[in-house]
């Protein structure tokens, strides 16, 4: 080999994969002030109904049926579970959201066995998973006035409590273009 050239191998760039969620959108009355919030305060509005991230979003090389079969072996068993939303409260000063209130505990054991097998790797141990609906999100970096007029609309607007049953969950893609897709969707306690 002539001095100064190396045994350099081309490599080879890989895609982006893409980032899959799980999710489950509840079933609010009509005349909920939710999406109409949504979609005035939070730019995922257009791409996605209200949902409550029970697997935050992670890059994948697994198959959406490698996932909803992962879900079905936790959630075959699992009952319909009433839950009810109420109170809003902010994220880091960028969220706004309403927060899932009663049966909270039961969600939050649903978000830990879905973080076992095939998903344990992605669990984020650096946040406390509350279960919530955003409502909106203030993009880049926000005056605190920005903010807290947000969270004040919100107050007033998305007062109330509903009462929805967590009967099924869905796998969500991200897609490397932009684009989101509901992929599957799993009943509870189909067993």
């Amino acid at each position: 080999m002539p001095p100064g050239r190396r045994n350099v191998r081309k490599l080879t760039l890989r895609p982006p994969l893409p980032r899959c969620a799980i999710v489950w959108f509840p079933p609010f009355p009509v005349d909920c002030p939710i999406e109409p919030f949504r979609r005035r305060h939070d730019p995922l509005a257009d791409a996605l109904p209200a949902h409550v991230t029970l697997v935050f979003p992670f890059p994948t090389s697994l198959t959406v049926t490698q996932i909803a079969s992962h879900i079905r072996r936790i959630v075959g068993n699992w009952p319909a579970l009433p839950v009810t939303f109420r109170d809003v409260e902010s994220i880091v000063d960028e969220f706004v959201v309403l927060m899932l209130r009663e049966r909270s505990d039961a969600i939050i054991a649903l978000h830990d066995k879905l973080y076992r097998g095939i998903l344990k790797s992605h669990l984020r141990d650096d946040i406390t998973y509350e279960p919530h609906v955003t409502l909106g999100r203030v993009a880049g970096n926000p005056s605190q006035a920005d903010f807290t007029t947000l969270h004040d609309i919100a107050t007033r607007e998305v007062r109330g409590e509903w009462r929805c049953v967590l009967r099924e969950l869905a796998v969500v893609t991200l897609h490397v273009d932009g684009k989101i897709s509901i992929d599957k969707t799993i009943p509870l306690n189909f067993a």
